[in-house]
């Protein structure tokens, strides 16, 4: 998915700067310059994390896996724009967003008598919540294609950062004569972490007076980071995805 999302924005970082180079005029009569705006997003497809970990109980190795997943969610989204030259300038947006997701627990807990022989442990776990955030900047291609109208591409580098609740330990409920076990509760802590990344996207702005007019596009953004699932234990953790949104802008 790393290599796939990277090949989308250097296709897409050539696209905007062919078509810059090959369009390049001066903007038509009374094209705004720049933008200011705020949109409301959303992430499209959902985040899943899955972290295993394993502990020593009775002489063995426990393995716990744990699956935590984030549905679709909104996002607040500021950002700007400037055409520099022509048709190509720069555009930056900043965006947060938060999520709750369930989690599952299944796992593998050794018998207090005998060895080898492990007992299945399978519950749902506790609520978990998560908070998206990113700084986009990036190349910007855009051209007004009616007097109200104007398309636009973008692509570049990002900075994102996730924080979410990871599930860090389990405590087993048993009884004689511990043929099977139950998930008593779940320990969870809160990790943070932020990687570069890469984005990619378009949107169209239609112009509802000289200075403000309402956007809808939409972005792909791609990172991964590592987070601390158990002691000395870690789990990649994708970021980004596919967002799509939609705002007013200040134009000049």
């Amino acid at each position: 998915m790393r290599c796939g999302g990277t090949q989308l924005v250097l296709a897409c970082t050539l696209v905007v700067a062919a078509s810059g180079v090959a369009h390049a005029q001066r903007p038509p009569r009374g094209a705004a310059r720049g933008y200011a705006g705020v949109s409301i997003g959303a992430f499209v497809t959902a985040a899943t994390v899955s972290a295993p970990f394993t502990f020593p109980v009775y002489g063995e190795a426990a393995r716990v896996d744990t699956d935590a997943s984030w549905p679709a969610g909104p996002t607040f989204e500021v950002d700007g724009g400037v055409r520099l030259w022509h048709d190509v300038g720069v555009a930056v947006t900043f965006t947060r967003g938060r999520r709750d997701g369930e989690s599952d627990v299944s796992g593998s807990i050794p018998h207090p008598f005998f060895f080898n022989q492990p007992r299945t442990l399978e519950a749902g776990g506790p609520l978990l919540t998560r908070t998206d955030t990113a700084l986009h900047i990036g190349v910007m291609w855009s051209r007004r294609l009616t007097r109200r109208m104007t398309v636009a591409a973008f692509a570049g580098p990002s900075v994102m950062a996730v924080d979410e609740e990871m599930i860090t330990g389990v405590v087993i409920s048993e009884t004689y004569p511990y043929t099977e076990v139950r998930l008593a509760r779940a320990t969870t802590a809160r990790r943070s972490q932020s990687a570069m990344g890469v984005h990619a996207g378009g949107e169209v702005v239609f112009a509802l007076t000289r200075h403000l007019g309402v956007a809808s596009g939409a972005r792909y953004s791609q990172a991964t980071v590592t987070l601390e699932s158990a002691a000395n234990q870690h789990a990649d953790v994708d970021l980004g995805g596919v967002v799509v949104r939609g705002g007013v802008r200040w134009l000049f």
